[in-house]
């Protein structure tokens, strides 16, 4: 038993029109997968930046607990030439001390190249801001 001609011709249309859908569902399934591995690949990536960003809080840490302990361990490391120890204690620096040094050579007559070289002015004081500066 034959079909006859329109209907072979509708069935074989109906056929090639489930190919183009089938082939389009292929497609998008297709773009799909694609969208799928971009996104695992882009948590992967997150996953390995949270870890990252993890391992460098964890190190910051670290340096900020191994550097408060230097300090509370030794104190004085924080004072140039101060004393070594347990019982270092902070040492105030002597301002006179380091004028006196400043002044050296401004007015010293026993030596003729220092007086003949160096200005013979005091040592002005450091600028101060006032009220205005910000």
């Amino acid at each position: 038993m034959e079909l006859p001609a329109f209907k072979r011709e509708g069935s074989n249309r109906h056929i090639k029109g489930c190919e183009r859908a089938s082939q389009q569902l292929k497609f998008e399934i297709r773009a799909l997968d694609n969208k799928e591995r971009e996104r695992a690949a882009v948590l992967s990536s997150l996953h390995d930046i949270e870890s990252i960003s993890r391992a460098l809080d964890e190190e910051d840490r670290e340096i900020e607990s191994a550097f408060l302990g230097s300090i509370r361990d030794e104190p004085s490391s924080l004072y140039a030439g101060g004393p070594q120890g347990s019982d270092a204690r902070p040492q105030k620096l002597n301002f006179s001390s380091l004028s006196s040094v400043a002044n050296v050579g401004t007015h010293s007559d026993s030596n003729p190249v220092f007086s003949q070289t160096l200005p013979q002015h005091s040592v002005q004081p450091p600028f101060r801001r006032t009220a205005n500066c910000h």
